[in-house]
């Protein structure tokens, strides 16, 4: 089992005890020390006013994304390419999605805004 980057979505949905097919997933690829984090998820997951403490403590055992020298440049040309097609991009999506594509690993998020990202070369992990 290779390694898999997560969403903010569907961690959040783990510690609220949700079971969904990304939930599921994402339990498995913990259970083999093989989960990562872009930046901007720790960012976003930190953010949350309910946080709980040993959720946070959690959080920071993960390993994270480094991020690339292009990376800016790049999250910024593929956000501006799926705007001009009309299509949603927000920016946190585009930072996780480029930061996934840099290390050629496969995201578990249960926010379908990222299918926007796959033909840019986003790999969803099922």
């Amino acid at each position: 089992m290779h390694a898999v980057a997560v969403d903010s979505s569907t961690l959040s949905d783990f510690f609220n005890g949700e079971d969904n097919k990304h939930v599921r997933l994402l339990e498995k690829y913990i259970e083999k020390e093989s989960l990562f984090l872009p930046p901007t998820v720790i960012t976003e997951l930190l953010s949350y006013k309910k946080l709980q403490s040993a959720h946070r403590e959690e959080i920071l055992t993960l390993p994270l994304l480094a991020i690339n020298e292009n990376f800016w440049i790049a999250a910024g040309d593929m956000r501006l390419k799926i705007m001009l097609q009309g299509k949603k991009a927000k920016l946190g999506d585009a930072l996780i999605a480029q930061c996934c594509m840099d290390h050629a690993m496969p995201l578990i998020a249960r926010d379908d805004d990222f299918r926007h990202f796959v033909p840019f070369g986003l790999k969803l992990a099922k």
